[in-house]
């Protein structure tokens, strides 16, 4: 999902916020149920403020939340069920007061952060 996509998923589903500094797009408050291996929230190349709070995500076979090539995202008291919190690539990514439970990583964490700088 880049820039383009997020703004108007936020438009169709009447998520708060522009995407500014001042007025991030606010994801908050979804049920989220999936299974062979989808992501719940899936958010690549966003440039966007963006804001994931308070949503409740039940995932098999994939990430609860994954962040990707992007920036200025905040993760914040979220509750996921049997998976985690990818974040790769990206810079300015808050992950704050969220809980994962009954994890199954083969790297055995809840938050997973990677990046990956090639000379």
């Amino acid at each position: 999902m880049e820039d383009g996509t997020l703004l108007s998923y936020a438009k169709k589903y009447g998520w708060a916020g522009d995407g500014s500094e001042d007025n991030p797009i606010i994801i908050k408050n979804l049920m989220v149920f999936q299974q062979n291996g989808k992501y719940g929230i899936r958010l690549s190349n966003i440039t966007l403020h963006v804001r994931i709070s308070h949503c409740w995500i039940l995932i098999s076979g994939s990430q609860g939340i994954y962040v990707r090539n992007s920036q200025n995202i905040s993760v914040e008291n979220n509750i996921i069920y049997y998976s985690s919190i990818l974040v790769i690539d990206s810079k300015h990514v808050n992950v704050i007061g969220n809980e994962v439970h009954y994890i199954y990583s083969p790297l055995h964490a809840s938050i997973h952060i990677f990046e990956f700088f090639l000379c």
